[in-house]
C-alpha cells in the first residue's frame, strides 16, 4: 500500500485508538465505529500530516483505499 495509506492507518491507530488488526484498505470510517465528528477531526489531522486539504464529507463513505488514492492524486497534482 501507499505511504498515504500507511499515514492514514497511523492516524487511526494513534489518534483514534483503532486497533490496527481491524483496519483494512476496504474499511470505511464508519466500519471503524468513528462518527461524523471523528470524521471531521480525522480530516483535520490528515490535512496536517499529509499536507493537502481533506474534505471531511469526501472521507465519510469511502474506503481507506479510496481515501488514500484521492489524497495521493491531490498530492501529485499539487506537486506536478
Amino acid at each position: 500500500m501507499s505511504d498515504v495509506y500507511e499515514q492514514i492507518v497511523k492516524v487511526l491507530s494513534e489518534r483514534f485508538f483503532v486497533d490496527v488488526e481491524v483496519i483494512t484498505p476496504d474499511s470505511t470510517v464508519r466500519d471503524l465505529d468513528l462518527d461524523s465528528l471523528a470524521s471531521v477531526e480525522m480530516a483535520d489531522v490528515l490535512e496536517g500530516v499529509i499536507g493537502t486539504s481533506v474534505d471531511e464529507s469526501a472521507i465519510a463513505d469511502r474506503t481507506l483505499r479510496e481515501i488514500a488514492e484521492m489524497l495521493t492524486a491531490q498530492l501529485e497534482s499539487a506537486n506536478g
